[in-house]
């Protein structure tokens, strides 16, 4: 008798809905898969693995005289083996050296004081992308939801005890328990969750002195959708699960560090044809921001992997945390020659729990870890603006990225920057003396639009005004968020000073380093 193997069944409709419709107006994505078509395939011997609402289809475990039955029935549409997916981590953790704390102070021009904690040995990987000035400004993720789908989950280490939990679902052995269960079938292993709680320490840590999360502040939907108890990638039914269930219980946010090249070639990886690639474009349809990680497979070009390539998925690339690309972050172009990654963050050497005690942090790699540093970004200016769609969030992090204006298939957009993100689209510099090269405290930066940018489009919600003045700080710096798009020009004076006019500057992206120099009055 042939193995049975795992494939997907799509149906052609969702027929007459066999009783199992729980409303008439309920659109296709939220209509189960017919139970006549599903009882059909089970008839052929088949065994339900799982449901999706949003592809209309089933996963099922079958031998080959079983998926031929099922692929001649007149309602299935495309049958498609299920593909197997790898973490996108370098599985190389250490524990670290002594932790020796750091205190984190307010950079940005006039940042308001708000909750600055010693970050400890993570702030440099917290620095490099800006989150320790959006913290300043007094943003830590509360009222933001993330999901995060991923081995499991443990909450007893010290620096997870606060984190806020929302829900929890173990896909794998199909109860709610997203811990280690070695009593249930299949068995779990003994370092099952260790993944799952080293990136989820990304975002929720909070052990001042030591380690703080991106996002600590944010609530989290607890995903358990890998297998690790058996030598062989886990199955995308799986997470394709895990995702419906997020964006069902009201996530803004998905994380996850899992990519799929089982069999897509790199044809395939086009944004359109890999299941998890349609579920991802169907949850960003739906609302929810998917942050994936770029896979762990560079330094060769096409290499990312599902659902990665979706379009508007945020793919998160791999650097140090001197910003140079870790060379086994996955590369772009995709199949239909898109740019991805679409940004990246710190991702090798960066700070996490050591999941085996309580107490320990190690070290880990992988752009699993850059993908949740990527999610803190996203949930700190989703707390700053809660009016945002997903695709002004979005483009607010990609546009406000350090390579914004020079976007490659290495780097994306470049390094993300939270309160560059928060503050999208902005002008800032410094103003000094032209003679002495002394600041300027308290000139007045006059900024008015003269121009639109050509074809641009864009427009965040809670853009400020296209004219308007600010002041300097003591040190000469000023900024000026939140201005809609086009082209300005500057005029700058203050006492004792001749005026001066400089630009036109195109918004976006961010214009930074906007400096001007003022001669002394005669």
């Amino acid at each position: 008798m042939p193995a049975p193997s795992p494939h997907w069944v799509f149906f052609r409709d969702h027929g007459s809905g066999g009783g199992r419709e729980r409303a008439p107006a309920l659109d296709g994505a939220d209509r189960p898969p017919d139970a006549g078509y599903v009882t059909s395939v089970e008839a052929t011997g088949a065994t339900i693995r799982t449901e999706s609402r949003w592809l209309n289809a089933v996963s099922v475990l079958a031998t080959p005289p079983a998926l031929a039955a099922i692929r001649a029935m007149p309602f299935v549409a495309e049958v498609l083996p299920v593909a197997m997916g790898r973490r996108a981590g370098t599985e190389n953790a250490t524990p670290s050296a002594a932790v020796h704390g750091r205190s984190v102070a307010p950079s940005s021009p006039g940042a308001e004081g708000g909750d600055v904690a010693d970050a400890g040995a993570s702030y440099p990987q917290l620095a490099r992308i800006g989150i320790p000035e959006a913290h300043a400004l007094g943003y830590h993720g509360e009222g933001v939801v993330i999901g995060v789908l991923d081995t499991g989950f443990a909450l007893e280490h010290e620096a997870l005890r606060r984190t806020r939990v929302v829900a929890a679902r173990d896909f794998v052995q199909g109860d709610d328990d997203v811990r280690n269960d070695p009593r249930r079938l299949p068995r779990d292993t003994p370092r099952q969750n260790d993944h799952g709680t080293q990136v989820l320490s990304l975002l929720a840590a909070y052990d001042p002195g030591r380690m703080i999360g991106a996002a600590y502040g944010a609530s989290f939907l607890l995903a358990k959708t890998e297998r690790t108890d058996v030598e062989r990638p886990f199955e995308e039914d799986l997470w394709c699960a895990g995702l419906e269930w997020v964006e069902g219980q009201g996530a803004n946010i998905a994380t996850t560090s899992i990519t799929f090249d089982d069999w897509y070639r790199v044809r395939q990886r086009d944004g359109r044809t890999a299941v998890t690639t349609r579920m991802a474009s169907i949850a960003w349809e739906r609302g929810l921001l998917l942050v994936n990680a770029a896979g762990n497979y560079g330094p060769g070009a096409s290499t990312i992997g599902a659902p990665a390539d979706a379009p508007y998925v945020l793919a998160a690339g791999a650097t140090d945390v001197a910003g140079r690309l870790a060379a086994f972050s996955s590369r772009g172009p995709t199949g239909d020659g898109r740019v991805k990654p679409d940004v990246v963050a710190p991702g090798t050497g960066v700070v996490v729990v050591d999941p085996k005690g309580r107490t320990g942090y190690a070290r880990n790699g992988g752009t699993s870890f850059s993908a949740p540093l990527v999610a803190g970004v996203a949930a700190l200016v989703i707390e700053a603006h809660p009016d945002w769609s997903p695709e002004a969030v979005r483009e607010a992090i990609t546009m406000s990225a350090d390579r914004a204006d020079r976007p490659a298939s290495d780097y994306g957009w470049g390094m993300v920057d939270a309160r560059a993100a928060i503050l999208f689209p902005f002008l800032e510099g410094v103003v000094r003396d032209r003679d002495r090269g002394v600041a300027i405290a308290e000139a007045t930066i006059a900024w008015e639009r003269v121009g639109d940018v050509a074809g641009a489009g864009w427009a965040a919600p809670g853009d400020g005004a296209p004219r308007g003045a600010t002041r300097a700080d003591s040190g000469g710096a000023y900024t000026i968020p939140s201005v809609p798009p086009g082209a300005y020009r500057l005029s700058v004076t203050a006492d004792g000073y001749e005026p001066e006019t400089i630009g036109p500057f195109d918004i976006p992206p961010n214009a930074r380093g906007v400096d001007v120099a003022l001669r002394r009055a005669r």
